[in-house]
């Protein structure tokens, strides 16, 4: 039983997304947990008078602020607020994501009575109304990493990849009880004091952005601990709201830090060698040999007639990539298929595309794309 004294701190890194941070911070404000204090940390690394000023009118009384100089990096600023923090248990959370009532509660309950689990995440959904479900990523491992980004490139791996990540969501999605994950985000994770510093702290801060979580949650591992993912507790992440990052910066950002994570986990060097020749391998895809069917430029969501055959029941995926990895995505039944006005709303300029079929791993496909300018 936890005394009034146990604390659960929060963090949560804010960078040119105020409004987003207040949102955040309120919906842990909100999670009341019996027998446990709040302390909020919020690190604001946009370094601008106008956003500080923001977040003190914001999240004053609810949150405690820190305001770096400097754009840091996410997992820098996290290790920043970790130094600051009393709590026995830490629950990262991205400023576009929130958590849905009694998910705190739930995860504190289930990590504090399973001593094998390392770290619990809830289950992610992008909109607001928990329509479109998020998978999580599959692997922490510096070798299966490789091989998906080699899957990824190489003709016919490429259809049968993509199904089964197909298949692997859908299992996720339909899951009611607590399953093991290889990997999680660290964008709304729970953690236990002792098990970070027993793994030798929160983030490594040679990781500016992306992979400092997945260095993390191998170092949980490695020390034999499990990752699980609880479908009772869930929280949305409107994914790629927080900043005004291109996608071109972004795969930048992510290819130089996969570079830092298999060269710190590649003590032989073989798979920092195999990776250069990967990294140049042309993207032939078999998806284009497909029937697409181009919706042209769009200012308002798609519909897509279902197959009369499908109509009994249905998976719907949208995303930015061809491969459908990662991708959004919904069950259900009868003759349309959408994307809600509120999901789409979430949705940046660029290239998407869309594809519905029945549950099974060979089940016809149809697939759509669209621009959004």
């Amino acid at each position: 039983m936890a005394n009034m004294e146990t604390i659960i701190t929060t963090i949560i890194v804010n960078y040119n997304s105020a409004k987003l941070t207040e949102r955040a911070v309120r919906s842990v404000h909100d999670n009341h947990v019996p027998g446990y204090k709040h302390e909020i940390i919020v690190v604001d690394n946009t370094a601008t008078e106008s956003e500080r000023t923001a977040l003190e009118s914001s999240i004053s009384g609810l949150a405690n602020l820190i305001v770096n100089k400097t754009n840091i990096g996410f997992g820098s600023a996290c290790n920043i607020a970790y130094e600051q923090s009393h709590g026995k248990y830490i629950m990262l959370l991205n400023p576009d994501a929130f958590l849905d009532k009694n998910a705190l509660s739930i995860l504190i309950n289930y990590l504090s009575t399973h001593p094998d689990v390392g770290a619990i995440s809830p289950s992610a959904f992008l909109d607001n109304n928990k329509t479109f479900f998020l998978p999580s990523s599959p692997y922490s491992n510096p070798l299966m990493l490789l091989i998906e980004i080699i899957i990824s490139k190489v003709g016919i791996l490429q259809i049968l990849g993509s199904r089964y990540s197909r298949v692997r969501s859908y299992t996720e999605l339909t899951r009611e009880t607590p399953y093991c994950k290889y990997n999680l985000s660290g964008g709304h994770v729970l953690i236990s004091r002792d098990l970070i510093n027993r793994i030798g702290g929160l983030f490594d801060p040679r990781f500016f952005l992306y992979y400092e979580d997945t260095d993390m949650f191998l170092r949980i591992q490695k020390l034999g601990y499990k990752l699980y993912i609880l479908p009772d507790a869930k929280v949305v992440h409107n994914y790629n709201q927080c900043t005004p990052v291109d996608r071109g910066s972004k795969n930048r950002y992510m290819a130089v830090s996969f570079q830092q994570f298999l060269h710190k986990y590649d003590h032989s060097g073989i798979l920092m060698l195999l990776l250069q020749p990967v990294s140049r391998l042309p993207y032939t895809s078999l998806f284009a040999r497909r029937k697409i069917k181009d919706l042209g430029i769009l200012s308002s969501p798609p519909q897509f007639n279902v197959p009369q055959k499908l109509q009994s029941q249905w998976i719907l995926e949208f995303g930015p990539n061809l491969s459908f990895t990662p991708a959004a995505l919904k069950k259900g039944r009868g003759p349309i298929a959408r994307i809600d006005h509120d999901t789409w709303k979430l949705l940046k300029p660029g290239q998407y595309y869309a594809r519905l079929g029945g549950l099974g791993f060979f089940s016809k496909l149809n697939i759509w794309q669209w621009v959004i300018e």
